[in-house]
């Protein structure tokens, strides 16, 4: 057997891994259980109520990471906001359900229990749901709360394209934009070419326009004239 100083780091790991069983307290499995969860959603401690299935929030974030794809922090936060927001909306879904449901319960056991057999489905909704509107406030928090988490689910989505589409918008006008170089050899061809291309020929000579002679020059050069003669 080889000398345990002479063998590498790796096979001693894989010595003590296969003698490894896991976690054996609920405490360490608890904590196995989260190794899996990829890009970190799983956020079922903060989101989830302690009657709420956490391993069906976490798969409900693993289907929206599966997605959208989170590629950095951002975006990955932005997924878990429309994870938890979709997930608490449901939540609130599931709430007016059951007040619902409670209510017309309770009509078997109040005034109206002798006759509840005359009423229709549609109707006994109806009573339930004006009884709930008269004299509690349960139904207007539970849509509040509802409309609430729907706004966030809507807007970090919003958030996540737009994110995504000045990423993409932005590393294109940065290509734009970016100075083209030119090489030494394709320099040396455009000086080339440039030598090679026919110039043009140069502009003719200017001189200063000879002023006109008038009448009055005229008389005043033959008058010297005939002074000179008759000299």
């Amino acid at each position: 057997m080889l000398n345990t100083q002479t063998r590498t780091k790796a096979e001693i790991a894989r010595e003590n891994g296969a003698r490894s069983h896991g976690p054996i307290s609920p405490e360490g499995k608890a904590r196995s259980s989260q190794n899996a969860a990829t890009h970190s959603l799983s956020t079922s401690n903060v989101v989830c109520f302690t009657n709420e299935d956490r391993q069906r929030y976490d798969q409900h974030c693993q289907s929206y990471a599966a997605c959208w794809k989170p590629e950095n922090i951002m975006e990955m936060d932005l997924v878990e906001e429309m994870a938890a927001a979709k997930w608490q909306e449901r939540r609130c879904q599931a709430i007016e359900t059951a007040v619902m449901n409670l209510q017309i319960e309770k009509q078997n056991y109040g005034a109206l229990k002798d006759d509840i057999a005359n009423f229709t489905p549609a109707e006994r909704t109806a009573i339930a749901f004006m009884e709930l509107a008269d004299h509690s406030k349960v139904l207007q928090l539970v849509l509040r709360y509802s409309s609430e988490h729907n706004r966030r689910y809507h807007r970090a989505m919003r958030q996540l394209i737009a994110l995504r589409s000045k990423g993409v918008l932005a590393s294109e006008i940065a290509q734009r934009n970016e100075p083209k170089t030119i090489s030494t050899a394709n320099k040396t061809n455009h000086q080339h070419a440039a030598a090679e291309r026919p110039q043009a020929p140069p502009p003719p000579l200017s001189y200063p326009a000879i002023p006109a002679i008038g009448e009055k020059e005229v008389v005043a050069f033959a008058a010297l004239e005939k002074m000179r003669q008759a000299a």
